[in-house]
């Protein structure tokens, strides 16, 4: 192993118990520059940085803008002082480009306070891009802390040529035979063992060593490689399925495929990676925002297989050609004879040349430097016909004719289609794509062309390579050449670098004069210094790694922080996806997978946050589970759907979960296969999960062998886990009484204050509440599409404002007990009653810009499951709004099949829902004399707002509809409800329940006692 990628692995991999994590804000450090005719605009936007201080050094220092562009950015702290209490950090990122915004170089000087977990301080610098440089002094940053992120202590390093390492480490192994013994194991291996899944076959080769396993395992994963499709509307996440499913297979039957067959399936990993992140614009519909549907397949599918092909070596970089300072001035070979089938076609000027022999496809990446024509003399020098054979690796291929009458699908003109964009009218385009059947292949077309009058020429290629072959003559596109009359042997090599694999090899009228000046051009042999320096630098880095492919450790570094992204802006703190349960439910798992083997590869966890390892917990805070003619389960959610997490997430996330919480989420398993804890572990039981009455997918299988903790004892989460539960990140708190079954009692409010990812809803401070197996507060998540509208939601609307229905609240505080499930949060909801303006911009364009409707609110909510208000359940909701028109306080009605049969009974104080299982009473202390009304028309807001439904809801106002102070108090029970007594009026009320009194101090609502 080389010493730089030692370093490297050692960097990865060893951190030091005292490290340092640090998150770092940089307001309008890059520039986005903007054409828009003849004006061009600047936009500053912010980065933010993540620096991370191992064994007293600066590593993995890293940065994401997402305003400006869509890709990760790597950097270097290249000095280090201190500063008084401060320290100052010299900091060199190049800003990468994607495929709308270019990139650049940054050179910033950060100096940084820190104050417990918060950092201040200021930066100065510049961002240079193209010519334009961006200047910035002494502009305030920001920024946290974050905890260590040690790697375990009993991790043992990667060796550099070591498989398995993503799935379980060659060390596991013998545990995991071991397990074959067990009622699991046993399972495990029906399942596999008649599957045609890669990924099982992989893993029967690994727990058999049989290699007619892996042998099997390879056409089936070519067969993956092969599908072209993205699914259903061009779905791009579809990569990221297909590389989790090569790169395990790969991981998995490394030892056991050929060179060729390792070679073939990092061909196609490599590409699809560079397509993902480097070429976004062409991988379909993807919504590359971190943490949406999208990206938490693409990157965690993308990011197994840059790990399992971590370490790899390759041949050394290519050398650029030696600069040529003068044209070439060729003479026709003496004797030379065209082979069999050859076509001689007349010196193509200003026309592609269309009459060929062809060989090919070859599987090579684009970059490779690997000659498939070398064993018949090489890509200069062969002089095939028709009857040359070509053994490249362990296939045969003859050399065939190929023209516009054999082969008129591989030609085209810009009438053609799409594929044919770019190609002039009047002229014809070779299209290879089809014969290629992917990118990154490699073709020859070889042909001879017939001078007839001596003279100058310039030859182009229009296509993504830029070379041929005159008579052994490499020349390069642009280049410029002196032909003698006669005939010419011409080799053409081209690589399909894009889907239409376009080409237009021609030569154009030239003079003297102008070859003169081209290689007179002082920019060729800066270009050349330029590219000579890359392959220097590119082959040094290369050496000292060993020989280590040094492309695809930058793939494992980007994907490791596009992961990180995934989980801190999906995620978040407290395991609470912003999505809805229909997108995360479907997307989520790869990215558990990519976790797992994550820790194994570098023996730390990928965040060191409480966002993957609480994402099941979350749910099983959240969901009743019961018994009733099976299991049944039911998740009060936000957003589209209303799911709760499938078991085939739960062998992952009880490997990922807090070991505290892992006996609960083992109960939670059980719960929902509806199994005792001497089932679930018995053969009938495990026969049930894995293949028979809960059937899980090959992947799935093997998660489950690896991961059930088979030494376990299941516990009630309540033993184990908060009964109020906080996910920070967005603002989310739930409150639960207990796990019983189906008359759990569980709150829940969401003050979204974390800026949510892909689809959402403007839900921010929407309350719903689950008791005796009926949702007694109830939101409609499916009502209006994936977007929905504030009318579905348990708010306060302002239907004649143009309030920004879909704004963030932000968390004022809260108060929770973990034991018992009480709290009480509150929110400030004033960003959500700010406002939108239409105006028409100076090009007579309708836009909306926000502007101040001098709206302020505070929305509080509290829990309390004591008993002592005479019911098992007691909520409360606070609302003081001050400005704006109308306020309608708007309570959902249940419309699920299961919910319908409910009586509503309306009085002047409140409100009744009673089902036969149980009832909810509200209580409306303020307004004093409340105006309720159930409603049946079309709700409307300002057109600004939110979108108009016909909810089933019930409105509730005070005698002036711009009152906006509400107290509203709720107890549930199977019994009669409990008398409420109030006293005073407004929010200053004191409303005694049973022996409990609860008031508003103006920014929490208190519970005595």
């Amino acid at each position: 192993m080389g010493i730089l990628l030692l370093a490297l692995w050692t960097n990865m991999a060893h951190a030091a118990e005292l490290g340092t994590r640090l998150v770092v804000t940089l307001p309008e450090a890059l520039i986005k520059l903007r054409q828009t005719g003849e004006i061009r605009s600047r936009q500053a936007e912010a980065i933010r940085i993540y620096l991370t201080r191992e064994n007293g050094r600066w590593v993995r220092t890293w940065g994401y803008a997402n305003r400006f562009n869509a890709n990760v950015h790597e950097g270097e702290i290249t000095a280090e002082r201190a500063v008084g209490d401060a320290i100052e950090l010299d900091l060199a990122m190049t800003i990468e480009p994607d495929n709308w915004v270019r990139g650049g170089q940054a050179k910033w000087t950060l100096r940084l306070a820190t104050k417990g977990d918060t950092i201040t301080g200021a930066y100065s610098g510049t961002y240079t891009t193209g010519e334009e440089v961006h200047t910035v002094k002494d502009v305030a940053l920001n920024g946290f802390a974050l905890p260590p992120n040690p790697v375990r202590a009993d991790f043992k390093p990667l060796d550099v040529d070591e498989h398995p390492r993503l799935l379980f480490r060659e060390h596991d192994l013998p545990a995991i035979k071991a397990r074959l013994k067990t009622p699991l194991g046993q399972a495990v291996l029906k399942r596999l063992e008649n599957s045609s899944d890669p990924i099982a076959l992989g893993m029967m080769y690994q727990l058999t060593g049989d290699k007619k396993y892996a042998d099997r395992a390879f056409p089936e994963a070519s067969k993956v490689m092969a599908n072209r499709d993205q699914g259903p509307f061009a779905i791009g996440r579809e990569w990221g399925y297909k590389t989790r499913i090569v790169g395990l297979a790969y991981d998995l039957c490394y030892d056991a495929w050929t060179e060729e067959q390792r070679e073939q399936t990092e061909n196609y990993l490599d590409e699809i990676l560079d397509l993902c992140l480097n070429r976004k614009h062409r991988v379909g519909t993807v919504n590359w925002a971190p943490g949406s549907n999208y990206t938490m397949v693409i990157h965690a599918g993308n990011g197994l297989a840059a790990m399992a092909m971590m370490g790899k070596k390759t041949e050394a970089p290519a050398k650029p050609p030696a600069l040529r300072e003068a044209a070439a001035k060729l003479t026709p070979p003496a004797a030379f004879k065209p082979g069999k089938d050859v076509p001689v076609v007349a010196l193509p000027v200003e026309q592609t040349i269309t009459e060929w022999l062809m060989v090919g496809p070859f599987a090579l990446h684009y970059l490779s430097p690997i000659d498939p024509l070398a064993a018949n003399g090489g890509v200069a020098d062969i002089r095939p016909g028709s009857d040359t054979e070509v053994k490249f690796r362990s296939g045969v291929q003859r050399w065939r004719v190929m023209n516009r009458t054999t082969n008129p699908e591989n030609f085209g003109t810009p009438a053609s289609g799409p594929k044919m964009y770019g190609v002039p009218k009047g002229q014809v385009a070779l299209s290879l794509a089809d014969i290629a059947k992917r990118e990154q292949t490699r073709v020859f077309l070889y042909t001879v062309v017939n001078v007839d009058i001596s003279g100058w020429y310039q030859f182009k290629t229009h296509a993504w390579n830029n070379q041929a072959f005159l008579d052994g003559q490499r020349i390069a596109d642009g280049e410029h050449v002196h032909l003698a009359a006669g005939q010419y042997p011409f080799m053409f090599p081209l690589v399909i670098g894009a889907p239409s694999g376009n080409a237009r090899p021609m030569f154009l009228p030239s003079t003297e004069e102008a070859a003169i000046a081209f290689y007179a051009d002082a920019k060729r042999k800066e270009s050349h210094a330029a590219a000579m320096a890359q392959w220097q630098r590119a082959t040094e880095s290369w050496q000292q790694g060993g020989g280590v492919n040094r492309t695809w450790l930058k793939y494992v570094r980007q994907l490791e922080y596009w992961n990180i992204l995934n989980l801190e802006m999906g995620m978040m703190e407290g395991g609470f996806q912003g999505e809805g349960e229909s997108y995360t439910l479907e997307c989520h798992e790869p990215a558990h997978d990519y976790a797992l083997a994550f820790r194994n590869v570098f023996g730390r966890e990928l965040t060191g946050r409480n966002d993957i390892s609480h994402f099941a917990p979350r749910y099983i805070v959240t969901t009743a589970v019961w018994q009733d003619n099976g299991p049944r389960a039911m998740n009060q959610s936000y957003g589209r759907g209303e799911e709760t997490i499938p078991t085939r997430y739960l062998p992952r996330s009880i490997a990922l979960a807090p070991k505290a919480w892992q006996p609960a989420v083992l109960w939670f398993w059980q719960q929902r296969v509806g199994m005792t804890h001497e089932q679930f572990l018995s053969l009938d039981g495990q026969t049930q999960m894995i293949v028979g009455k809960h059937p899980v997918d090959a992947l799935t299988a093997i998660q489950t062998l690896i991961h059930l903790p088979l030494d376990v004892q299941p516990q009630n989460p309540g033993d184990v886990m908060p009964r109020a539960y906080e996910a920070s990140g967005r603002g989310f708190y739930a409150f639960r009484n207990q796990w019983a079954g189906k008359n759990d009692i569980i709150a829940q409010i969401y003050g979204r204050t974390g800026q949510p990812c892909g689809w959402n809803q403007p839900e921010s401070g929407s309350f719903q509440i689950w008791a005796f197996g009926h949702e007694m507060a109830y939101k409609n998540n499916d009502g209006l599409g994936k977007t929905g509208t504030r009318w579905y939601d348990n708010v306060v609307m302002l239907p004649d404002d143009p309030i920004k229905a879909g704004a963030l609240s932000t968390l004022i505080g809260r108060k929770l007990d973990a034991k018992t499930g009480a709290g009480v949060v509150t929110f400030d909801m004033s960003p959500i009653y700010m406002g939108n303006e239409e105006y028409t911009d100076d090009k007579g364009v309708k836009k909306v810009r926000d502007i101040d409707l001098n709206i302020r609110g505070l929305r509080s909510f509290a829990a309390d499951f004591s008993g002592k208000s005479g019911a098992p359940g007691l909520f409360a909701v606070v609302d003081k709004i001050t400005g704006g028109k109308t306020k309608q306080w708007v309570y959902q009605l249940p419309v699920t099949e299961r919910d319908k049969n409910y009586k509503l009974d309306i009085d002047d104080r409140g409100f009744t829902l009673a089902w036969s299982e149980g009832s909810l009473r509200a209580t409306v202390v303020s307004p004093a004399k409340p105006v309720i009304t159930r409603n049946t028309q079309v709700l409307k807001a300002h057109p600004l707002s939110t979108p108009d439904v016909k909810a089933n809801a019930l409105l509730i106002t005070g005698p002036e509809k711009t009152e906006g102070d509400f107290f509203v108090i709720f107890t549930v029970q199977q019994k009669a409800a409990p008398a409420v007594t109030i006293s005073g009026s407004g929010l200053d009320a004191k409303v005694t329940i049973g022996q409990q009194v609860v008031g508003f101090d103006g920014t929490y609502i208190v519970t005595q006692p």
